[in-house]
């Protein structure tokens, strides 16, 4: 959530987030927590690639996609999701 509130306020300003934040509890949508398990993989992936300086973020949306077996992301970021080689798929679909 931090990562997208960040991305609608680069782009739209406070009133872009909050507009955001207003149609994701509207949806129904909960956050999916991450687990012990997560933050450890995020660990290792950002060990598996140092000189790529990912960051976090990123690294918990790669760690949650392989245990959810998501195989699509939706990011702006293409360098890093470009890099990362998870274990579930050969590589993840980005979108847009």
């Amino acid at each position: 959530m931090p990562e997208v509130s960040f991305l609608f306020a680069r782009k739209g300003g406070v009133p872009a987030v909050v507009r955001f934040l207003s149609q994701f509890a509207k949806a129904g949508n909960a956050p999916i927590p991450m687990s012990l398990i997560d933050f450890q993989r995020a660990g290792e992936i950002m060990a598996t690639y140092p000189r790529a300086e990912l960051d976090f973020v990123d690294c918990a949306i790669m760690a949650l996609s392989e245990r959810l077996n998501v195989t699509a992301i939706a990011t702006y970021d293409r360098r890093d999701f470009s890099i990362f080689r998870p274990k579930h798929c050969d590589y993840l679909e980005l979108l847009p």
